[in-house]
């Protein structure tokens, strides 16, 4: 199993490439070869400016992983402060 155009465009900090992925619907069925979300990469990344992009195009906040978690659980899992941390709640 591959990566999705949108997994990649996040994996790479590319805004540019996910403003217009997401001109053709983001989706939270995009998940990594690990089970994870675009936004729960960008968290994972810590890629602020990624996550509020990823949310401004429709990214749920709500989508559970492979795993159990949300990208706000991950985030505080890694004892994330600020601004990804704001975004997510």
């Amino acid at each position: 199993m591959g990566s999705t155009p949108l997994i990649l465009a996040v994996d790479n900090n590319r805004p540019a490439v996910i403003t217009e992925l997401a001109r053709h619907d983001i989706t939270d069925e995009d998940v990594s070869e690990v089970g994870v979300t675009a936004l729960m990469l960008a968290t994972v990344k810590e890629f602020t400016d990624v996550v509020e992009l990823l949310l401004e195009c429709g990214a749920s906040k709500e989508t559970v992983g492979l795993l159990g978690y949300k990208a706000l659980d991950i985030a505080q899992a890694m004892e994330l402060e600020g601004r990804i941390v704001e975004l997510l709640e």
